[in-house]
This record gives structure tokens, sequence and C-alpha cells, in this order.
């Protein structure tokens, strides 16, 4: 399974992600504040998310 985990710099991510790697062998991505939106649209193509998401994604990270 892909997993997208967005906050993956934050204490929940973080551990989130360190626990998942230690159960399972989902492929996992990574993003946080620090991370392009331009390489958050490249995953999202990859994984063939659907186009609204993106759109909805990039609405609330410009609020923040």
């Amino acid at each position: 399974m892909n997993i997208l985990i967005t906050g993956s710099d934050g204490f929940i991510g973080k551990n989130l992600i360190k626990y998942l790697k230690t159960h399972t062998d989902h492929v996992i991505y990574r993003f946080s504040r620090n991370t392009d939106l331009s390489e958050l649209e490249n995953i999202i193509k990859y994984l063939k998310i659907d186009k609204n998401v993106v759109r909805t994604f990039k609405f609330i990270t410009m609020r923040f």
C-alpha cells in the first residue's frame, strides 16, 4: 500500500512513519512544510490521486 503522510516532520508524523516502517511493508511518501508543492504534485500524479484533492490541498496550504 502507498501512504502519503502530510506533516511528516511533526510529532505525530514522525512517530507514525517510525511505526509504519517498523510494523509494515507499506511505501511511505512524506510531505511537510519544507517540501515544495511541486514535489507533492508529482507524488499525487504518481499515485493517481484525484485532482480535486490536489486543488483542495493547494487552497488549504496557501491559507496557512
